[in-house]
This record gives C-alpha cells, sequence and structure tokens, in this order.
C-alpha cells in the first residue's frame, strides 16, 4: 500500500473512530495508555490495546 492509500485509510479509520468512540478510547497514532491502538510496523500495521504499560491482543495486519 502505498503513503496515499494509507492516509486515506487513517482518515476514514478517524472519522469512524470519532462517531463511535471518545477520544481516550483510541489513538491512530501509537501507544496510548488504556486504549485501542493503531500504528505502523516493519510488516504492516499494528493492532493492540495498552494497558499498564502492556501490549495485550496484538494483531499484524500485513
Amino acid at each position: 500500500m502505498n503513503g496515499s492509500k494509507e492516509e486515506l485509510c487513517i482518515v476514514k479509520l478517524r472519522k469512524i473512530c470519532e462517531g463511535n468512540f471518545e477520544s481516550d478510547e483510541y489513538s491512530l497514532n501509537g501507544p496510548k495508555e488504556c486504549a485501542v491502538c493503531i500504528e505502523k510496523s516493519r510488516g504492516g500495521w499494528s493492532v493492540y490495546e495498552k494497558e499498564k504499560n502492556s501490549y495485550n491482543d496484538s494483531c499484524l495486519f500485513q
């Protein structure tokens, strides 16, 4: 996926999140305490829940 497609996906995901969740419940820019997080990683996109400095239910989407 190239940069512009990735940016478009993040914009759309942000709209979905803003309409359905409180801003402190998610992060589209990496780790945030007590939130569901997404961040670009080496192999694709990592999605996880961060709580008390642990990363729970981590998944990698390529």
